[in-house]
C-alpha cells in the first residue's frame, strides 16, 4: 500500500517493503516529515496499529549522533534498520506509556551526500506496521 499526502512519499505496507519494491523518497520530500503506515497484519480486529517516524536532524554533521523519533502504540517493540553504505545497522526499543522511542545512529564517518534510509518496524502482539524516513550526512 503507498500512500501520497503533499507530493511526498508516506507509507508503506510490509509485504511491499519486503519484496524489495519500494524506492526511497523524492529529493523534494522533506526529511523530517513524519510518516505513518498502517498495519500489514491486524491479528486483533481492532483499530490498525501505525508508526511515525521522523529524525531529528536532516543533515547531520561528521562524528554527530543522529536520533530517530518515533510514535507508535504503547508497549510496542520498535526496529529501525539504518541502511549507511557500509551496510545495515539495526537498533531495537520499546515505545514508552505514551508510544514514544527513540533509537540513536552514530553518523561518524558516513558519506556525506549519501542518503541513508532508515526502515522502522513497530510490533505489537501479531500486529506491525512500517515507515521510512532518511537523513542525508555532512562535512
Amino acid at each position: 500500500m503507498i500512500k501520497k499526502l503533499g507530493g511526498a512519499l508516506l507509507a508503506f505496507g510490509a509485504p511491499m517493503l519486503a519484496a524489495g519494491l519500494l524506492t526511497a523518497p523524492s529529493a523534494s520530500a522533506a526529511t523530517t516529515t513524519a510518516s505513518t503506515a498502517t498495519a500489514a497484519t491486524t491479528g486483533s480486529g481492532t483499530t490498525p496499529l501505525r508508526v511515525q517516524a521522523r529524525v531529528s536532524n536532516s543533515r547531520p554533521r561528521d562524528r554527530s549522533t543522529e536520533y530517530i523519533e518515533v510514535t507508535t502504540a504503547k508497549g510496542a517493540k520498535v526496529t529501525a534498520v539504518a541502511h549507511f553504505r557500509t551496510g545495515p545497522q539495526t537498533r531495537t526499543a520499546t515505545a514508552n506509556s505514551r508510544g514514544d522511542a527513540t533509537l540513536a545512529y552514530a553518523v561518524g564517518h558516513a558519506t556525506p551526500g549519501d542518503r541513508v534510509v532508515v526502515t522502522v518496524t513497530a510490533t505489537s502482539g501479531q500486529d506491525h506496521a512500517v515507515t521510512l524516513t532518511y537523513f542525508t550526512p555532512q562535512r
